[in-house]
C-alpha cells in the first residue's frame, strides 16, 4: 500500500488485512479550530474487552471482524494495561490525562462503586472534553455506562459536554418494572444464584429492558449495545447542527462509551450459536467469586455467552464505522478503540473481576489508533497506559498536549518512524492491591505488601507459578520501582469503610 490519504480504497484492503505507510502528518497547532480544520476523533470505550477474545490480536476462536479491520487500518498496542481499574477510576484516568492510583485522600461517594479508587471527576477538573472544546470542537458522549451516563456524582462532568446521551438499559431504576413470568430469569442464572430473589428480580427486569420480554429469543436492536450504537449513529449524523446549517464550520470529538460486554448479558440466538450448544442457554450474570461455585456445564455456558457477547459488540462497532465512512467522515477522523480491563470466565477458578488477580486476564487490555495520516497494519510492544491516550489524541489532532496531562503522545508509534522515551516498566492498582510491571518480571501485592504473587513471565508467561518466595529481591525491586514514581506508598484502606453498599435509586437519577 503506498502513501496518502485515508481513502476508501484503503478502508477496504485495511478491512482484507493489507498493511503499508501514509505519509507524515503536520505539524502541532495551537488554539481554536476554524473552518480550515477538518480533523476530527472518535473515541470507543469497551468495557470489560479481553484481547485474547480479538482476533487482530492472535488466534482465538472469537470472530471479530470489525475490530480486526480497524486494527488492520492502524496501529494495535499489545502491551497496554491500565493505570487504575476497574470502571470509573480507568475513565477518570482518560478524562483527565492523569494518572488515578493511589487513590489518594479516597472516601466514598454517593452513586459510585464502593472501594478506592470510584470518585467522581470533580467539578473545576479540566478534562480532555475542555481541550478539545476550547480548541472549536464540538463534543459528544455517548454511553450506557451507568456511572458516566446516570449518577448524579458525574453531573458536573455530563454539563461540560455540548452534547450527552445517557442510555438506558444498565441502570437498575432506569428499567421498567418487570411483567410477566420471571422463568426467562431463572433459565439463564447459574443455580447458586437462585436462591438470591433480588437477583431473579434483576434479572427479569434486565431481560425486558434488552429485548427478552417475550421469551429468550433476544431481539439484538433492543439490546443495551445495539441502542448505545444506534445513539451514537444518529449523534454522528448530527454531530454538529450548525456545520449542517451552514453558519459554522467545526471539527467533533466523539466518545462512544459502550458499557457491554460487562455483565449481565442478553445474547440474540445468532451470536449465541456461534458458540454455545443451541440447546442451552446463555448465562445472564454471575456473582463475582471462585469458579467452583458453577457447574462444568454453567462455565461452560460462560465462556461461550462472554465471546458471544464480544462478537456482538464487534458487530455494533462495525455499524458506527460504516456509518463513519458513509458519512465520508473516515478520511478526516481519528479513531481509536480501548478497553478498561477484562473479566474472569473461570481462569485461576475465578468469575467476574478481583483486585487482588491482577493477571493478563483482567489487566491486559486492547489499544488501537487509526489515524488518516498514520501507518496501517501495524503493532507496538511499546508498555502504554490509559494516561497516554488523552495527549495522543490531542496531538493526531494537531494540538498540542497541556502540560498537566501525565502521560506520553504515542503518534510517533502511530504515524511511524519516530522513537519514543524509554518506558520499561508500568504500574497500576485496583482498590487496595497493585502491579508492576517490566520484561521479565510481574509482581502483584494489596497496599501493605501481604499476599503478593511475581510471576517470571520470559519462564512462565501464562503467569500460572508464584515465584515470590523464590526471589525476595526481586520482589523489594520492582515494589521500589514503583514508589520510585510515588510520593508515598499507596493507602490500604480498612473495611468497612469501603464495603459495598446497596446504592439507592436516586444517585442515579439525573
Amino acid at each position: 500500500m503506498s502513501g496518502g490519504k485515508l481513502t476508501r480504497r484503503r478502508l477496504l484492503a485495511a478491512g482484507a488485512g493489507a498493511a503499508g505507510a501514509v505519509a507524515l502528518g503536520a505539524g502541532m497547532r495551537v488554539g481554536a479550530a476554524d473552518a480550515s480544520n477538518d480533523h476530527n476523533v472518535l473515541l470507543i470505550v469497551i468495557d470489560s474487552l479481553r484481547p485474547d477474545h480479538v482476533g487482530a490480536y492472535g488466534p482465538t476462536a472469537v470472530r471479530t471482524p470489525n475490530i480486526d479491520a480497524l486494527a488492520a487500518g492502524g496501529t494495535r498496542f499489545t502491551r497496554v494495561y491500565p493505570e487504575a481499574m476497574p470502571t470509573m477510576p480507568m475513565r477518570r484516568t482518560i478524562l483527565t490525562g492523569r494518572r488515578v492510583f493511589p487513590f489518594r485522600d479516597w472516601r466514598p461517594w454517593s452513586g459510585l462503586g464502593r472501594s478506592p479508587g470510584w470518585s467522581p471527576i470533580m467539578p473545576g477538573t479540566r478534562t480532555l472534553i475542555d481541550e478539545f472544546r476550547d480548541a472549536g470542537y464540538y463534543t459528544t458522549y455517548v454511553t450506557d455506562n451507568p456511572f458516566i451516563g446516570f449518577s448524579g456524582a458525574l453531573r458536573p462532568f455530563r454539563r461540560t459536554v455540548d452534547t450527552v446521551v445517557s442510555v438506558p438499559g444498565h441502570v437498575a431504576s432506569a428499567r421498567r418494572a418487570p411483567t410477566g413470568s420471571d422463568a426467562d430469569a431463572r433459565r439463564v442464572l447459574p443455580a447458586h444464584m437462585l436462591k438470591w430473589d433480588h437477583e431473579i428480580a434483576g434479572m427479569h427486569g434486565f431481560l425486558e429492558q434488552n429485548g427478552g420480554s417475550d421469551g429468550l429469543d433476544i431481539r439484538e436492536s433492543e439490546t443495551g449495545t445495539a441502542r448505545v450504537f444506534d445513539a451514537a449513529i444518529t449523534a454522528l449524523r448530527n454531530v454538529n447542527p450548525r456545520r449542517r446549517l451552514g453558519i459554522a464550520r467545526k471539527p467533533f470529538m466523539m466518545v462512544v462509551d459502550g458499557f457491554d460486554p460487562h455483565e449481565p448479558w442478553a445474547i440474540p440466538r445468532r451470536y449465541w450459536e456461534m458458540y454455545g450448544d443451541p440447546d442451552e442457554t446463555f448465562i445472564g450474570d454471575i456473582a463475582y467469586g471462585t469458579a467452583d461455585r458453577l457447574t462444568a456445564t454453567e462455565l461452560e455456558r460462560l465462556a461461550a455467552t462472554y465471546k458471544a457477547a464480544v462478537t456482538l459488540v464487534d458487530a455494533q462497532v462495525g455499524r458506527l464505522l460504516t456509518e463513519l465512512e458513509a458519512l465520508g467522515l473516515a478520511e478526516t477522523t481519528t479513531v481509536a478503540l480501548v478497553s478498561d480491563h477484562g473479566i474472569y470466565v473461570g481462569e485461576r477458578d475465578w468469575v467476574g473481576k478481583s483486585a487482588w488477580l491482577l493477571n493478563p486476564e483482567l489487566i491486559h487490555v486492547p489499544l488501537i489508533v487509526r489515524t488518516p495520516d498514520g501507518r496501517a497494519g501495524q503493532a507496538s510492544d511499546w508498555f502504554a497506559q490509559t494516561q497516554d491516550i488523552p495527549p495522543t489524541l490531542m496531538a493526531l489532532a494537531g494540538l498540542r498536549p497541556p502540560a498537566r496531562f501525565e502521560g506520553a503522545d504515542l503518534t510517533p508509534l502511530v504515524r511511524g518512524g519516530g522513537r519514543m522515551p524509554a518506558r520499561d516498566f508500568v504500574y497500576g492498582g485496583y482498590a487496595n492491591d497493585f502491579f508492576v510491571r517490566d520484561d521479565r518480571w510481574a509482581l502483584v501485592s494489596d497496599n501493605r505488601m501481604r499476599g503478593r504473587q511475581l510471576y517470571d513471565i520470559q519462564a512462565d508467561p501464562g503467569e500460572r507459578r508464584d515465584v515470590a518466595r523464590d526471589h525476595p529481591a526481586v520482589v523489594r525491586r520492582m515494589r521500589e520501582r514503583m514508589l520510585a514514581e510515588l510520593d508515598a506508598p499507596p493507602t490500604f484502606y480498612r473495611p468497612p469503610r469501603f464495603e459495598l453498599e446497596p446504592l439507592e435509586m436516586q444517585d442515579f437519577v439525573d
